[in-house]
């Protein structure tokens, strides 16, 4: 469904923001992480049809996007990191606007906006004014308006922000299902969030793609560099300096640590099954020292 070919972003002639990627994404729901910075946002903005990148292709269903943005933008939905709204309207009337700007026909954009506000439980309020809302609950209006054109890629950047813990699940839950006939990107830097409903895994660092696969695969790459290891207090402080510590946890010796390393970092350490948190560390691990 989406192809992306070579694709590389300047933001100014000597700072390369994206480096060669290349993607080819089917329906499912495809986890995109990386820290602040690695490009995701750039990457997602490009997808989203919202920039131009400096070189490489974006075919969606075989037609180019940067070519021909409009022939993606009928099928898309998408949610920003940031997303803005008008205060003075209630989410009715903005989700009606939106609808309007999508060019649904009116019985389609009722049936929609009533199906969502019910789902994302936002009924009660959806004659209140949005300058009421909390940050979750515009988050939740933000999900609705991507959703409004049932689109058939689905872009959304970090889209918990502001979620309490039950919101989030229920937002994992939707996005679970609304996988089943659609291409989902979901970019955030909080694994917790793609463990249990990501299909594959893309992991980016310093503008490149450093991994993609499924999320059980990457799991199965990470065994053996992953390692559990008791420390006294003054050790601990000295591990973290110079070693991937993704787990510390007080106790009465000291700290029990969770350590990301290619080699065993004590002969007292055990390897331990790795979680996708531990293995997305190790990815960034390994791609850090061939950066350096």
């Amino acid at each position: 469904m989406l192809q992306v070919q070579s694709l590389t972003h300047y933001y100014k002639k000597d700072k390369a923001v994206l480096r060669d990627i290349n993607l080819n994404l089917s329906q499912g729901i495809v986890g995109l992480l990386g820290k602040n910075g690695a490009g995701k946002s750039s990457l997602m903005n490009i997808l989203a049809t919202l920039q131009k990148p400096t070189q490489g292709e974006v075919l969606w269903k075989g037609e180019s996007i940067i070519r021909k943005p409009q022939h993606l933008r009928q099928e898309l939905g998408y949610l920003p990191q940031y997303f803005g709204v008008y205060d003075e309207l209630t989410t009715i009337e903005f989700l009606s606007y939106i609808s309007d700007l999508k060019q649904l026909d009116t019985k389609t954009s009722r049936s929609r906006i009533d199906t969502l506000l019910e789902s994302l439980n936002l009924t009660h309020v959806a004659h209140f004014p949005l300058s009421s809302y909390s940050g979750g609950m515009r988050q939740r209006v933000g999900i609705a308006q991507a959703l409004l054109n049932n689109p058939a890629l689905l872009i959304v950047d970090e889209p918990t922000v502001g979620l309490d813990p039950e919101e989030r699940n229920q937002f994992k839950n939707m996005l679970a299902e609304l996988a089943a006939d659609r291409l989902i990107l979901l970019s955030t830097h909080i694994v917790s969030d793609i463990e249990s409903i990501a299909d594959s895994i893309a992991i980016m660092n310093h503008g490149q793609l450093n991994w993609f696969d499924s999320a059980d695969a990457l799991k199965r790459a990470a065994q053996h560099q992953v390692w559990e290891l008791q420390v006294s207090t003054n050790r601990y402080a000295e591990l973290k300096s110079t070693q991937t510590v993704a787990h510390a946890e007080r106790n009465e010796l000291g700290y029990l640590l969770k350590i990301v390393s290619g080699d065993q970092p004590d002969e007292n350490a055990r390897a331990v099954v790795p979680t996708l948190e531990d293995a997305y560390l190790a990815v960034n691990r390994a791609a850090q020292e061939t950066l350096a």
